[in-house]
């Protein structure tokens, strides 16, 4: 089943409450017991239906999720990630790491995934350990990063092991997604007002 299944089964589970509450609105020679017992099969009824189609639901409150939040990427069946253009024309998207939701510019014009001093303190890094000794040429001049490597980061259900990060000593509004990480993907392509990473 398909998210185009989704609205028969509104429909039927509309259906299904539509004849249940006339079922007792009709006289009251209905025994108690058999009320009960109606009550009952429409619930488990319900509950099997949602189960079944829980693939479908999941997915559908993703989508919506995503619409709502453009930082909220969204992944298709096929780890397709697809995310929504903000109103300032930047694509950005929250990634967990260490459990904490941390917001990203996507940067193609930075070659690596740069933290911010703040981003980097979020996560639990020791500032004060760090070695800022990696150069970046930027539009500003030279900056110096301190290089990290982070085990595990995950964008919604999507899991990626081993990334490597620096953190910029300079100050940053927003932490940034560079090409080390989108050239993860196999293609990364914008349509009309999003953006979508293909695995």
């Amino acid at each position: 089943m398909t998210e185009n299944d989704l609205p028969h089964i509104v429909y039927s589970l509309i259906l299904l409450a539509f004849l249940g509450s006339s079922f007792f609105l009709k006289s009251n020679q209905k025994s108690k017991k058999i009320k009960q017992l109606l009550v009952w099969f429409i619930i488990i009824f319900v509950i099997l239906i949602l189960y079944s189609y829980r693939d479908i639901f999941s997915g559908f409150q993703n989508r919506i999720a995503g619409e709502l939040n453009p930082t909220k990427a969204i992944v298709s069946q096929n780890n397709v990630i697809e995310i929504r253009k903000a109103d300032d024309n930047h694509f950005y998207i929250q990634l967990k790491i260490n459990n904490k939701n941390i917001l990203f510019l996507i940067d193609t014009g930075a070659s690596d995934i740069t933290l911010s001093l703040r981003d980097a303190k979020r996560i639990g890094v020791n500032i004060n350990k760090l070695k800022f000794n990696k150069p970046y040429m930027t539009a500003n001049g030279m900056i110096y990063g301190a290089p990290i490597k982070i085990n595990k980061v995950k964008i919604s259900s999507l899991e990626f092991r081993d990334i490597y990060m620096s953190v910029n000593k300079e100050k940053m509004n927003t932490s940034l997604l560079g090409m080390s990480f989108l050239n993860r993907f196999s293609e990364y392509q914008i349509i009309g007002d999003k953006l979508f990473l293909k695995p």
